[in-house]
């Protein structure tokens, strides 16, 4: 049953979201649109292609939340730094970190695809771990996401959990 869960998780990856962001935590991971200034997405997309280390995409990300003058600046630096540690090889830290974003992120739809993006990275953990269980707080964030095969994966998964 874990493997079919990670299985599924990857299935659901490869399905076009219906938010402007795709492929998170890949090296093919795009964002249509990113509302930061010019050389934050710069950054961001060195860092996504792994041009940057995971070190430098954390120090990136701190610097971003001290800048920040935005609340969605400063949730994406929370989702940059849990993606560096996904990129690092620390799954259980990455997974904290996703989760903390969308435990965090208002439900407005300008916030729409660092959701998505979160629930595909937490995808990717849960791939290479499938034995890993959604904590309980993140329905509300499941039933967040935009209609769609992604959304449908996680509801699956949360119904399979719950027993």
């Amino acid at each position: 049953m874990k493997k079919l869960l990670g299985s599924l998780a990857l299935a659901a990856l490869s399905v076009p979201a219906q938010a402007s962001v795709s492929a998170a935590c890949s090296d093919s991971e795009k964002w249509s649109t990113l509302t930061l200034g010019t050389s934050w997405v710069a950054r961001y997309r060195d860092f996504s292609r792994g041009q940057l280390s995971p070190v430098e995409g954390m120090a990136l990300a701190n610097q971003l939340r001290k800048d920040s003058d935005s609340r969605w600046a400063d949730m994406f630096s929370e989702y940059w730094l849990a993606h560096a540690l996904f990129r690092s090889g620390h799954f259980p830290l990455a997974e904290m970190g996703f989760e903390r974003v969308l435990s965090r992120l208002p439900q407005d739809k300008e916030f729409e695809d660092l959701r998505v993006a979160s629930f595909q990275c937490l995808g990717r953990v849960h791939h290479n771990y499938p034995s890993r269980q959604l904590s309980r707080s993140l329905y509300s964030s499941v039933q967040a996401l935009p209609t769609g095969e992604e959304k449908d994966y996680w509801l699956f998964r949360w119904a399979i959990e719950q027993g």
